[in-house]
C-alpha cells in the first residue's frame, strides 16, 4: 500500500489536541459508551433495538455523524460504516457494495460492476432499479438533509424484506418534524470545481400528534477532468466526438450522448412527510416526492467508453400504516429514464409495492407473519413493448427468548415469480448468547437470492451497421427461465464493551454465491462477398457455471475519550474465489469447455475506515475520518482491438487512501459555519477501471436553524 504515515500522523495529531482540550458541560459529546451503544437500529427486526445486542452484523449512521463528518452525499456517509466498499466513479457518482463481489464474473460488463445484490431502501420503501437490477443513488428524491439516519445489514436479509438483500441492506430512515410550532432549516455549500450543493426544509409540528416537513434540494458537480478512455485504441481522448467503438466506427451522435462533457452530476429532488399519531396504537406517515437528474458514471456497456450519460425523473408515493399490532405499506414508483443516451433505450416505467404485516407479542416471543405483492412494468423497444415483472411472497419470522442469555430467531420467506415461473425460498435462522452485560456472542445461518430484471428477462434488440467496406448485425436476446443469483451465508459475531469507553465489535463470515448470468454469445460467422465482410452475430442471456465463494472478517473498535472526544477505526479483509470460471464468454458454449478456477482480485483485499471527531470549545467541532483500500484488478469483456485482433482490456485499481477534514463553528445558536476539504491529501489514482481522477476539494458552508 502506499505510504500512509502522514495520513496517520495527521489523524494522531488530532487525537491529541482533542484529548487535551476542555469542554464545557454543554458540549455535544458529554455521553458515555453505553449511551453511543444504546443508538436504536429498526431494521435488523422491523422494530427498535440496542445496536448492541442485534443478532445480526449492522451499523448505525446517525444524522449527527454525517454532518459532523462531512459527506456531502448519502453514497460518501456509508464510507462511515465497516463493512462497505465506496470508489468514485466520476465526483458525486459512487459504485457501493458491502463486503464485494464486484466485477463478479470477470469478463463482463460494466453493469456487472454495480450492485445487484444489495437492497436500498427509504423508510422501508424499496427503490431497487429493475431495468438491469440494483440502485441508481443519484435517483433518489430524498439527500442528506432528509436523513435521520442510516441502518446497514450485512449479509442476506432476503427473509425478512425480500429479494435483492442478497448481499444486505441499506435503510434510509428519513428526519420527522422535531420542534413545536414552525421551523427552517437549510445548509449552503460550494467550492472547486464548480461544486454546490443547497438544500431546505420547512417543518410544523402544532401538537405531539402531527407533523409536516417539506424539503427541496439541488447539487451539482462538474468533473475534474473531461478525457474519456477508449475501449477500441485502448487511449484517452479529449471529447466524444474523437471517440470510436469497437465495432470499429466513429461514435455516432457522440453531443447527444453526451451533451455536457463538463458534468458529472447535477439533481434536483423535493419532498413531503406528514406524520400522524392519533393514538398510542395507531400510526399514519405518507411521503411523497420527486426527482430530475443528469449524471455522467459508468454503467452499462455502449462499445465505446466507459461513462455514459444517465437521464432520470422520477415521482414516487409511500403511505405506512400501524393499527394495533397490524402494519401495512403501499408504495408507488413512477418515472422516464434514459440509461445510455441512445434514442432506442429510454423507458417509462411504474413500480408498485404492497406489504402487509403482523406482530403478536407474547411473554418471551414474537411472532411476525406477512405477505407482499409487487409488479414492475416498464416500457421500451429494446425489450419489446411494455414488460411486466411480478412477484407474490410469504413470509414468517418467530423471535424467541428462552432465557435471559439466549435469544433465537428464524424467518422464511417464499417468492412467487411470473418469469422465471418458480418459486424461490429464503431464509434466515440467527441466535445470540449474552454472557454477561458486557459480552454477547451470535451467529447466523442465511439465504437470499436476487430477483429478475427486465434487460436480462426481456431483452430482445437487434442493431445493423453498413458501410462500403462491411455490413455488422448484432441480435440480442434475453431469457424467462433464468436461474437467479443466490448468496448462502454462514457468520459469527462477538461485541465487548471494555468499562465505559471502548466497544470492539468483530464478525467472521463465509459467503457462496451461485447463478450468476451474463450475456454470452450464441452464434457468430463472418463472410466476404466480394470485397466487403459480412459479421453476424447472435448473443443471448444465460447462467454460468461460475461460483464464488468469499471469506472475511470485520473488526470495528470505538473509543470516547469524555466530553469531548469520539474516535473509531474498522477494517475488512476478505478473500474471494471463483470455481468454474469461463475465461471466454465468446465461444457457442459460453466457454463451458474451458472452466477453470481461480482467485477473484476485483474485490480489495482489505479496506475500512476511520474518525476522529471532537470539540476543543464549545462553539468548535474538528472532524477527520479517513478511508483507505488495497489494490483490486478489473477484466472487462473481450473487445476488437485496433491491432485486429481480440483482447481482454484489464485495469490496476491502485491502493487509495483518502482523508477528509471538516471544521465547523457556532457563529450563534442557529447559525453554522464550516471549511470542508475532501481528500485532503490531494491522491488523484483512479478508484475504478478507467474512471475519473478525482483530487482535492475544498467546499464552504452555512448551516442556518430557525
Amino acid at each position: 500500500m502506499k505510504n500512509i504515515t502522514q495520513p496517520f500522523l495527521l489523524l494522531l495529531l488530532l487525537v491529541f489536541a482533542c484529548r487535551n482540550a476542555h469542554a464545557d458541560d454543554r458540549d455535544l459529546f458529554d455521553m458515555s459508551l453505553d449511551d453511543l451503544l444504546d443508538i436504536r437500529i429498526e431494521s435488523v427486526s422491523k422494530k427498535e433495538e440496542s445496536g448492541f445486542d442485534t443478532p445480526l452484523s449492522s451499523t448505525v449512521i446517525t444524522r449527527q455523524e454525517i454532518l459532523n463528518s462531512g459527506a456531502t452525499s448519502i453514497t460518501e456517509a456509508l464510507r462511515l460504516a465497516p463493512g462497505m466498499i465506496v470508489r468514485e466513479h466520476s465526483p458525486g457518482n459512487f459504485g457501493i457494495h458491502i463486503r464485494g463481489f464486484d466485477g463478479v464474473p470477470p469478463n463482463t460488463t460494466f453493469a456487472m460492476s454495480a450492485n445487484m445484490l444489495t437492497l436500498v431502501m427509504i423508510d422501508g420503501r424499496p427503490v431497487y432499479n429493475y431495468f438491469s437490477g440494483g440502485t441508481f443513488w443519484e435517483t433518489l428524491p430524498t439527500d442528506l438533509a432528509d436523513v435521520e439516519k442510516i441502518e446497514i445489514i450485512r449479509g442476506p436479509s432476503a427473509a425478512l424484506y425480500g429479494p435483492n438483500a442478497a448481499s444486505g441492506v441499506v435503510n434510509i430512515i428519513t428526519r420527522k418534524a422535531e420542534k413545536a410550532g414552525t421551523s427552517f432549516s437549510a445548509d449552503i455549500a460550494a467550492g472547486e470545481h464548480h461544486s454546490r450543493s443547497g438544500a431546505g426544509a420547512l417543518e410544523y409540528r402544532p401538537g405531539d400528534r402531527f407533523g409536516m416537513r417539506l424539503s427541496a434540494g439541488h447539487r451539482r458537480r462538474d468533473r475534474q477532468e473531461t478525457e474519456y478512455y477508449e475501449l477500441y485504441r485502448d487511449i484517452y481522448v479529449s471529447a466524444p466526438s474523437e471517440l470510436y467503438t469497437y465495432t470499429p466506427r466513429p461514435l455516432s451522435n457522440s453531443d447527444a450522448k453526451f451533451p455536457d462533457p463538463d458534468l458529472s452530476l447535477e439533481k434536483y429532488g423535493a419532498n413531503a412527510f406528514m406524520n400522524f399519531r392519533p393514538s398510542d396504537n395507531i400510526s399514519l406517515d405518507l411521503s411523497l416526492g420527486l426527482q430530475d437528474s443528469r449524471s455522467q458514471r459508468l454503467y452499462l456497456d455502449n462499445n465505446a467508453t466507459t461513462l455514459t450519460t444517465f437521464d432520470s425523473e422520477t415521482r414516487y408515493a409511500d403511505l405506512r400504516v400501524g393499527v394495533f399490532g397490524f402494519s401495512g405499506q403501499i408504495s408507488y414508483l413512477t418515472g422516464e429514464q434514459e440509461p445510455l443516451g441512445i434514442p432506442r433505450w429510454p423507458y417509462d416505467f411504474s413500480t408498485l409495492d404492497i406489504l402487509l404485516e403482523y406482530e403478536y407479542q407474547g411473554d418471551n416471543f414474537e411472532l411476525r407473519p406477512g405477505v407482499s405483492w409487487r409488479k414492475a412494468l416498464y416500457d421500451a423497444e429494446f425489450i419489446g413493448g411494455e414488460q411486466e415483472l411480478g412477484t407474490a411472497a410469504v413470509f414468517f419470522r418467530a423471535d424467541y427468548r428462552p432465557s435471559e442469555k439466549w435469544r433465537l430467531i428464524a424467518a422464511v420467506r417464499a417468492d412467487s415469480y411470473n418469469h422465471p415461473d418458480d418459486i424461490y425460498t429464503s431464509f434466515q435462522l440467527a441466535g445470540t448468547f449474552k454472557l454477561n452485560r458486557n459480552n454477547i456472542l451470535r451467529a447466523v445461518l442465511a439465504r437470499a437470492s436476487r430477483s429478475p430484471a427486465m434487460y436480462p428477462t426481456y431483452l430482445d434488440f437487434t442493431h445493423e451497421a453498413d458501410s462500403d467496406k462491411m455490413n455488422t448485425y448484432m441480435e440480442h436476446s434475453g431469457s424467462k427461465t433464468l436461474d437467479l443469483t443466490t448468496t448462502n451465508m454462514i457468520e459469527f459475531g462477538y461485541r465487548r464493551k471494555f468499562s465505559d469507553r471502548f466497544l470492539l465489535d468483530a464478525e467472521a463470515f463465509c459467503n457462496f454465491v451461485r447463478d450468476y448470468y451474463a450475456s454470452c454469445t450464441v452464434e457468430t460467422s463472418a463472410t466476404r462477398e466480394g470485397g466487403k465482410i459480412f459479421m453476424r452475430t447472435v448473443t443471448g442471456q444465460k447462467n454460468l457455471d461460475v461460483r464464488a465463494e468469499q471469506y472475511g472478517a470485520t473488526l470495528a473498535f470505538s473509543y470516547t475519550g469524555g466530553k469531548n472526544f469520539f474516535a473509531k477505526i474498522f477494517g475488512t479483509v476478505q478473500y474471494t474465489k471463483l470455481s468454474d470460471h469461463a475465461p471466454n464468454r465468446y465461444s457457442e458454449e459460453c466457454g463451458e469447455h474451458t472452466l477453470e478456477d481461480r482467485k477473484h482480485s476485483g474485490t480489495p483485499l482489505f479496506y475500512g475506515g476511520a474518525e476522529v471527531n471532537c470539540r476543543p470549545l464549545r462553539k468548535l467541532n474538528l472532524n477527520a475520518n479517513a478511508y483507505f483500500y488495497t489494490g483490486s484488478t478489473y477484466e472487462y469483456k473481450t473487445v476488437n482491438s485496433e491491432s485486429g485482433g481480440r483482447r481482454t482490456p484489464v485495469f490496476e485499481v491502485e491502493p487509495k487512501f483518502l482523508l477528509n477534514a471538516k471544521a465547523s463553528y457556532g457563529v450563534s445558536e442557529n447559525v453554522l459555519l464550516y471549511l470542508n476539504v475532501r481528500n485532503l491529501l490531494n491522491d488523484s489514482a483512479r478508484e475504478f477501471a478507467w474512471t475519473d481522477r478525482i483530487g482535492r476539494t475544498f467546499l464552504f458552508g452555512l448551516n442556518v436553524k430557525y
